[in-house]
């Protein structure tokens, strides 16, 4: 049995349909982490969500807010896939295929 990645941040603020396309992502990632912590501006979307190791937040701590920025000033990514303007950089890609690509899941 291999061992589970201890826990990761996906961040999609703004845009409820951009919300809506996080699902097959998260869906994704919640079998690879023991937690995932979903960073949206609609955590009601994902109401009842049935992966017990999946949390919705619409708010971070201080110290979570910092770590996001660190990673984003040295671009790099280890606790968090930042999925803010996946699709906008690649415009002629479909929503999801962007998001798979940046959680690098595709």
């Amino acid at each position: 049995m291999w061992l589970q990645k201890k826990k990761i941040y996906l961040i999609r603020k703004r845009g409820i349909g951009d919300v809506l396309w996080i699902e097959p992502v998260l869906h994704q990632l919640s079998k690879t982490f023991k937690k995932v912590i979903v960073y949206t501006k609609y955590p009601d979307l994902f109401l009842n969500y049935p992966a017990k190791n999946v949390e919705i937040r619409y708010n971070l701590s201080i110290f979570e807010k910092f770590i996001i920025q660190i990673e984003k000033l040295f671009r790099i990514s280890f606790l968090t896939i930042n999925l803010e303007k996946s699709y906008e950089k690649k415009p002629h890609q479909h929503f999801l295929h962007a998001y798979q690509q940046k959680a690098r899941l595709a």
